[in-house]
């Protein structure tokens, strides 16, 4: 369909990417407002 997808998959055992199974942590949050900023700034 031609979207774009972030993968942070390789980042799944990075310490505090994840909070726990269900939320992402701060390290997380950090890198998906980045992608989320790259997405914005590209439109």
């Amino acid at each position: 369909y031609g979207y774009k997808i972030a993968d942070f998959s390789g980042s799944e055992y990075e310490k505090y990417f994840l909070g726990d199974i269900m939320h992402v942590g701060w390290k997380g949050w950090i890198k998906i407002d980045g992608e989320i900023e790259k997405y914005y700034y590209e439109k």
